[in-house]
C-alpha cells in the first residue's frame, strides 16, 4: 500500500517506535507513556510539574495522566504534592528512585533511537531531526523545547 500523506507515515513511524519501545521498557516494569513523564520531569529546571502542565504537554487527558501518576507513585518513582496555596493544584517530581532509573531509560532511548533510525544514513537522520522539529517548532513551550532537546536559537 503506498501512501500518500507524511502524517499517515508518520503515525504508523509512531505506533511502531511505540511497539519497540513497549519491549525495551517492559523489563523496567514500565509502559511507553510512563517512561515519557518520567523523562519529562527529569529534564524540569526545578525538576517538579504541575499535572496540568504534563497534560497540556502530552496531549493526555486528565484520568489518563492521573492514571500514568498513580502506578508510577505505587512503584515509587515519582511523588504528588500539593500547593500549600491553592489544593487543587498538584505538582510531581521523581523521587530518588526514579532520578536512578531515568538514566537507564536514557540509555532505552538511545537504543530505541538507533532501532528507529536503523536504515537512514547519518545525513538522512540528521535531515529527518530537523525536520521533524521545524514541523514542531512554531508551538512549543519551554518544556517542550527541554524534553526534544532542542535550543530556539540553533536548531531551527
Amino acid at each position: 500500500m503506498k501512501f500518500k500523506y507524511s502524517f499517515t507515515l508518520i503515525k504508523r513511524a509512531s505506533l511502531t517506535i511505540e511497539k519497540n519501545a513497549a519491549r525495551q521498557l517492559a523489563e523496567y516494569d514500565l509502559s511507553p507513556s510512563q517512561a515519557k513523564v518520567m523523562r519529562a520531569l527529569s529534564l524540569v529546571p526545578d525538576r517538579t510539574v504541575r499535572v496540568m502542565d504534563l497534560q497540556e504537554f502530552f496531549f493526555m487527558t486528565h484520568p489518563t495522566v492521573i492514571g500514568i501518576l498513580k502506578n508510577l507513585m505505587k512503584k515509587g518513582l515519582v511523588i504528588r504534592t500539593e500547593d500549600p496555596a491553592n489544593p487543587r493544584i498538584h505538582y510531581v517530581s521523581l523521587t530518588d528512585k526514579g532520578h536512578a532509573l531515568t538514566r537507564d531509560l536514557e540509555r532505552v532511548a538511545g537504543t530505541i533511537e538507533q532501532d528507529t533510525t536503523k536504515n537512514l544514513t547519518g545525513k538522512e537522520r540528521t535531515a529527518l531531526i530537523r525536520l521533524l522539529r521545524k514541523m514542531q517548532e512554531p508551538q512549543l513551550t519551554e518544556m517542550e523545547i527541554n524534553y526534544f532537546g532542542m535550543n530556539r536559537k540553533h536548531d531551527s
